[in-house]
């Protein structure tokens, strides 16, 4: 019970959203319009932490959910989901990883499960040792190679590396034969902000990984050059194998090798990412006070969504009234380093504002934690088609945004218990509309109103 109690509060204060708001917005045109206008202003609660940054925050008053603040959407509340089934195992779900037959069933004790939805068979696939399964640690994620019999798993190992080895199998997946590690990051005590997400990206033919930057909530959170530092791996999307990215040379103190293989930077705890029609979307964890997602279109071109620069819709010097905010970057553009003014200009101007976010602080007696992701809804004849679905930690709230015209849809949870939700999928099939995997150990199926 203590180890879970550690690890919601460390995901819930520490996980951190790192998306930023910038005037440069490179959101995918076939995916995203103009935001619809509905905001009710002035005139609503602000917690005291709200405050500096009312400017940047919007409101709608919301009948049977809790009120909504953060970017501007028209937003409403529909009727509660419907838990169809649960699974129940002895350990944290932390992730899953579906394909059209299966559902991968990541356990944190280092034990995948493969569910079958046609016949409900669960069988164990896979198991490793070399883990160190502490704070948010663990086996984190597997990834599927759509293009062969190969997969990828990620998980921090007894030497406190995360690391992604690669597997290739013939017919059955549980015969599977090691291939080769393709990735390692040392990381530092406390274990918090590891991310280890997997992809298979369409878009780049490889492995995509998320991997936090490793830093604790508190002040220096704020000020910390990791994330935009592109000598170094930490607050980054990375492609793991055989892709060459333009990525700017930027650096804090002596100047590094630059990475050429970031997809995106400036970020603080990606844990969810997914790949769709050339779409990178990603949910970010905040510090403490915006709860983010971020679109973007995938190209040979890194970007950055501006983490510590920009929380959520906010600046940090305005979220902590901070004067004179400063970073130790230094920005190398055209092979002449910017002074650190330059370089904070330059930060700025390029970084991706978010899609969606919202405030922690919403009402004076409620409180929203942190952004699960996530996944899109698709189906022709689904009324919730091109939803992007997320959920929140602390209430088990869903969203589901809209890229078809940005609205927001609220899904309060059918009753007042609630889980520890690590990741939610969207099934795109018969069995059920959602699936959500829990730090109590279940593997929940949800239907939508």
């Amino acid at each position: 019970m203590k180890n879970k109690i550690f690890l919601l509060i460390f995901i819930i204060s520490c996980s951190g959203a790192d998306q930023s708001t910038s005037t440069s917005n490179e959101q995918s045109k076939n995916l995203i319009i103009d935001k619809t206008e509905n905001a009710i202003e002035p005139g609503f609660y602000l917690n005291e932490i709200n405050i500096p940054i009312s400017d940047d925050l919007h409101f709608n008053s919301l009948e049977n959910c809790i009120d909504f603040i953060g970017s501007l959407h028209k937003v409403d509340c529909l009727n509660s989901y419907e838990i169809f089934r649960i699974i129940e195992f002895e350990s944290v779900v932390v992730n899953t990883f579906k394909t059209e037959k299966f559902l991968y069933v990541v356990l944190k004790d280092g034990i995948i499960f493969e569910f079958e939805y046609a016949d409900n068979n669960l069988r164990e696939i896979f198991r490793i040792n070399d883990i160190e399964n502490i704070q948010e640690a663990g086996l984190l994620s597997i990834a599927l190679n759509d293009e062969g019999n190969e997969f990828a798993i990620s998980y921090l190992n007894k030497q406190f590396e995360l690391v992604v080895d690669k597997y290739s199998y013939t017919e059955d997946i549980a015969k599977h034969t090691f291939v080769s590690q393709i990735f390692s990051q040392q990381m530092n005590k406390p274990y918090i902000h590891i991310s280890g997400n997997l992809i298979w990206s369409k878009y780049y033919k490889t492995y995509l990984l998320s991997v936090g930057d490793n830093q604790e909530a508190n002040a220096i959170s704020r000020i910390n050059p990791t994330p935009l530092n592109t000598t170094s791996q930490l607050g980054k999307i990375l492609a793991l194998e055989n892709v060459e990215i333009d990525v700017p040379l930027i650096f804090s103190g002596n100047k590094g090798t630059q990475l050429s293989n970031i997809i995106v930077y400036g970020l603080r705890n990606p844990w969810q990412f997914f790949e769709y029609s050339g779409n990178l979307v990603v949910f970010d964890v905040g510090l403490s006070i915006h709860e983010e997602m971020t679109i973007s279109k995938l190209s040979d071109h890194a970007k950055s969504f501006g983490w510590p620069i920009f929380e959520g819709g906010s600046k940090s010097e305005a979220i902590d009234s901070i004067e004179n905010y400063s970073i130790d970057i230094t920005y190398n553009l055209d092979d002449y380093n910017l002074n650190s003014e330059e370089s904070m200009n330059k930060l700025k101007s390029e970084a991706i504002s978010p899609s969606f976010f919202y405030s922690h602080y919403p009402t004076e007696n409620d409180y929203r934690g942190a952004i699960i992701g996530g996944d899109i809804i698709l189906g022709k004849n689904n009324s919730y088609s091109l939803n992007i679905v997320s959920v929140d930690i602390a209430t088990n709230e869903l969203f589901l945004y809209s890229i078809a015209d940005n609205s927001v849809k609220i899904v309060p949870p059918p009753s007042t218990n609630r889980e520890t939700i690590t990741n939610i999928r969207s099934l795109n099939n018969n069995f059920a509309d959602l699936v959500v995997g829990t730090y109590e150990g279940k593997l929940i199926f949800i239907n939508l109103p």
